[in-house]
């Protein structure tokens, strides 16, 4: 069980004590199993990661490349469950190329001059630069 008062997780077991004169208690033992806990999370956390870099890896090995962006975003937006989103690279020259974002938003976005390569100085300072 979980207790919101110390942010801990704890596991309980229970047994029965009888006594001479017929009553019963119960003895209740808690153990503090938080570290157990994190590290299932931390481990799930690390599978999670590694399947999706599975899944790319063999998709940019068994699809054409014209197609590949497009199959990842699909992916992407699948596992974290978000209609929206881009998939793409840093050219050398260090614009933003994303030859795959979803097309369903661009009639409500309200970003000028909508492309699919955006120049360092226009993305470098924003959400997409912290990563």
């Amino acid at each position: 069980m979980f207790s919101p008062k110390d942010n801990r997780y704890y596991q309980g077991s229970s047994s029965p004590i009888f006594h001479e004169d017929g009553s019963i208690s119960k003895l209740t033992i808690y153990r503090d199993i938080t570290t157990i806990k994190q590290t299932e999370e931390a481990l799930k956390k690390s599978e999670r990661r590694l399947k999706i870099k599975n899944l790319i890896a063999n998709i940019f090995l068994t699809v054409p490349d014209e197609e590949m962006y497009g199959v990842v975003l699909d992916i992407v937006l699948d596992l974290l469950e978000s209609k929206y989103g881009v998939f793409g690279y840093i050219d050398d020259e260090g614009a933003l190329v994303c030859p795959s974002m979803t097309r369903n938003i661009w009639d409500r976005c309200q970003m000028i001059d909508k492309d699919i390569i955006f120049l360092e100085d226009t993305w470098k300072d924003s959400i997409w630069g912290k990563g």
